[in-house]
């Protein structure tokens, strides 16, 4: 389908479009802040230390990664869904995770993250993991942004080749 650039411009002044590009950022940006916030403390120790489980951990966090989207869509709903295994959990505890932002954010969670863990690993690695325990603020800032634009464009081919 081929839309005219003038037509596309003109659609983006439409309150429906306005909404979801709000709520594309809004989402992106939560799901980015929660993959920076725990991926990296994750990263930094599968990167530096050796535990027993650590291959289950790393096979977790890789998961992902290998499902078919179809496959990740329906177990997370049958994980987080309504009725699903957590469902009931959640909905006693006040909190809805199904079709919604917060059903959205899961989701990106959950498709970018380990993308972002395992460049993130492979630059801790590269660093040297003498680096990380020893690292300054913006040693840190300078691994994670460049681990995160690596994951972003690895996602943007998988998502284009899928």
């Amino acid at each position: 389908m081929h839309v005219p650039p003038g037509r596309l411009i003109d659609q983006l002044s439409n309150p429906v479009v306005h909404d979801a590009l709000v709520v594309t950022l809004r989402t992106s940006l939560v799901a980015q802040a929660l993959i920076l916030l725990f991926g990296t403390p994750l990263a930094y120790c599968l990167a530096t230390r050796r535990f027993p489980g650590r291959s289950i951990v790393v096979t977790l966090v890789e998961l992902p990664i290998v499902l078919p989207p179809a496959v990740a869509g329906i177990g997370l709903l049958v994980a987080f869904g309504r009725f699903g295994l957590l469902g009931g959990t959640f909905s006693a505890l006040g909190i809805d995770v199904s079709f919604n932002e917060a059903a959205v954010v899961l989701a990106i969670v959950f498709v970018a993250g380990p993308f972002y863990i395992r460049q993130a690993i492979a630059e801790a690695q590269a660093a040297g993991s003498g680096k990380w325990p020893g690292a300054t603020l913006p040693d840190i800032g300078e691994l994670t942004a460049q681990a995160s634009r690596i994951a972003q464009s690895e996602l943007a081919h998988a998502a284009s080749t899928a």
